[in-house]
């Protein structure tokens, strides 16, 4: 029985060296370490939101926008409210975002950067439409705030952007060129982190205000456009 049992052991390993010889040789897939193969980085792309017919890239957004009394006047602030309200439904929830309304006051949609997830973005829609335009024009206090709310996001700065929407100079207080001269160097000291500040001037236009709207974009790497 032993006997039996080598022969055919043996029978069997010469057919498995035949079958060897008449496969052709296989060699490892060309696989570099890791076992893996070639892969492309998978590219984030920026979210991009419309605001006043302008498209704006970030994945973080602060929007200040200026309720001071003036806003009342020819639909402004109405306008303001309903493209807001627009550009916030229409980010994505990975995005996050801000809002501040200014006037002689400070008025914030929350005290931190909030995630663009749909009970967020419909609260943000419903907080936006009871703002009232009232009282004056505390430019730089606005926007400082909105640099301070949108510094508690964990995206990085490069992707951080700020929007300011107003409708006339700094009327805080005091009023004039050289108000507006403290308002552009309280803002530039308070953006450390270099943040793009866009700024979208609505209603019509006079050089004062355009001044001020014209250089807080300039110097803060931002956009300057005209709205109606």
């Amino acid at each position: 029985m032993l006997r039996v049992f080598v022969l055919l052991l043996g029978s069997l390993m010469m057919m498995a060296a035949e079958l060897s010889a008449e496969l052709p040789s296989r060699r490892p897939l060309d696989l570099p370490s890791g076992g893996k193969g070639p892969q492309e980085d998978a590219e984030e792309y920026p979210e991009t939101i419309e605001f006043f017919g302008g498209e704006y890239e970030g994945d973080a957004f602060m929007f200040v926008i200026d309720t001071s009394g003036s806003m009342a006047a020819e639909g402004k602030l109405e306008s303001a409210q309903e493209e807001l309200s627009q550009a916030l439904m229409s980010l994505s929830g990975q995005a996050e975002f801000g809002i501040v309304a200014f006037s002689s006051n400070l008025n914030q949609f929350s005290i931190v950067m909030e995630k663009a997830t749909v009970p967020n973005k419909v609260a943000g829609v419903a907080w936006v439409n009871t703002l009232v335009a009232n009282g004056g024009t505390c430019i730089d206090i606005g926007t400082i705030h909105g640099l301070d709310i949108l510094r508690t996001s964990l995206i990085l700065p490069e992707s951080r952007r700020l929007i300011l929407l107003g409708d006339g100079a700094q009327g805080c207080g005091f009023f004039g060129e050289e108000a507006n001269e403290e308002a552009l160097a309280n803002i530039l000291l308070a953006n450390w982190e270099e943040v793009s500040i866009d700024t979208l001037f609505i209603g019509e236009p006079w050089e004062t205000a355009l001044w001020l709207f014209e250089n807080i974009a300039a110097h803060n790497s931002g956009e300057f456009r005209m709205v109606q």
